[in-house]
């Protein structure tokens, strides 16, 4: 399959247009199209439409977790290169290390602010 649809070909409740996935993600289309764009996730076509699976609404939930310790997205595609579908529930042990030494790092810096007060 190439990945797109003919008119009236998607499934019901199986598959998400942008919006919805703004409001199951909670980001914005902008950030949505970028990691496409960055090569993470891959939607179907529907003419003009992008078309997300449960795939991609799972992968963008696992992006969205990542950034928020600041791994790039050139790491996170190094993840999901090596270790294919990844669940919030499923990191791999690479992924929960580099996680633990940015929270490391995060402290050591709190603790600097904190003597400078």
């Amino acid at each position: 399959m190439d990945g797109s649809f003919e008119a009236g070909e998607i499934p019901l409740g199986e598959y998400y247009l942008i919006g919805d996935l703004q409001e199951l993600v909670g980001l914005e289309p902008k950030t949505i199209r970028y990691y496409e764009h960055a090569g993470l996730i891959m939607p179907r076509r529907l003419g003009r439409y992008r078309v997300y699976d449960k795939k991609d609404t799972e992968r963008l939930k696992v992006i969205k977790f990542l950034r928020r310790f600041d791994l790039s997205l050139k790491m996170i595609r190094t993840l999901f290169k090596r270790h294919g579908t990844m669940g919030l529930n499923s990191l791999p042990e690479e992924a929960r290390e580099a996680i633990l030494q940015r929270l490391k790092e995060r402290r050591d810096e709190i603790e600097s602010l904190e003597k400078l007060l």
